[in-house]
């Protein structure tokens, strides 16, 4: 059986979707026609699904009488949070090359792409005995090039060099989710070593709140991800089998149901 083109991949607040893999043209695997259709159908039933709505019965609003003018936010650097021990940046381990497992790991290209690697438990022990995981809420972050960060919502990963963790104390008015979205925001070429100068948004009120406020815009933003790669594979599919005239497109069967009998009167 034809090995399946989709992956899983675990996203920032603990759901598991589906990234596609390298379905070319040039796929060297034996694939016949009819694995495409079946696949494109599968594909396009999922596109087909409504996406559900993480913010349904929730709107935005302004406390008090709503006439106030805004408040601009509050916010502080990451090197006054760190010297306040507000926030903790830890870095990545330096890993050889690790055989693929079931733990859970953060590289550079992971995090910029929200897609959890995979690694062997064994081979990581044996390479760095007594590694350090990720703790729930950890921000993951990256400050090379374009800057990007993800949150760990479930932790137990472990982090390779170049990419650290920012952990956020209990105490402190800030929302990691709004501090991986500010980082995610910052411009390409911030550079290395400069992140203790990033400013990051303070939370004025309930840090609860805003953390489920954040969280559930992810969920959009994993959705929609996840829509984008499935349309990729579905693009991909066609390009090899659609165009070779391997695979059509037909319009589907709809039987139209026979019309109720008319009496007299029109009824």
């Amino acid at each position: 059986r034809r090995p399946d083109p989709l992956r899983t991949c675990s996203q920032p607040h603990g759901e598991v979707h589906l990234v596609a893999l390298d379905v070319s043209p040039a796929d060297p695997l034996p694939v016949s026609a009819a694995d495409d259709a079946a696949r494109m159908a599968a594909l396009l039933a999922r596109l087909a699904a409504p996406m559900p709505d993480p913010l349904a019965g929730m709107k935005p609003e302004v406390p008090g009488s709503g006439s106030g003018s805004h408040r601009p936010a509050l916010s502080s650097t990451l090197g006054d949070l760190a010297r306040k021990r507000l926030i903790r940046v830890i870095s990545g381990y330096r890993l050889p090359q690790l055989p693929a497992g079931t733990l859970r790991a953060w590289t550079a290209d992971s995090v910029s792409s929200h897609c959890l690697a995979g690694v062997d438990l064994l081979a990581l022990t044996t390479a760095v005995p007594g590694a350090a995981l990720t703790a729930p809420d950890d921000v993951v972050f990256t400050s090379t090039g374009t800057p990007h960060a993800v949150v760990d919502t479930e932790g137990g990963s472990v982090v390779a060099y170049p990419a650290r963790i920012l952990r956020v104390s209990q105490t402190a008015s800030c929302s990691p989710r709004a501090i991986a979205a500010t980082i995610n925001e910052l411009r390409p070429g911030t550079g290395i070593g400069k992140w203790r100068s990033w400013r990051v948004p303070l939370v004025s009120g309930s840090r609860r709140e805003v953390e489920d406020v954040m969280t559930r815009i992810q969920a959009w933003e994993d959705q929609t991800r996840t829509r984008l790669a499935q349309i990729g594979e579905l693009r991909r599919l066609a390009t090899r089998s659609v165009t070779s005239g391997a695979v059509r497109f037909a319009a589907a069967d709809c039987t139209h149901p026979e019309p109720a009998p008319v009496d007299e009167k029109g009824q």
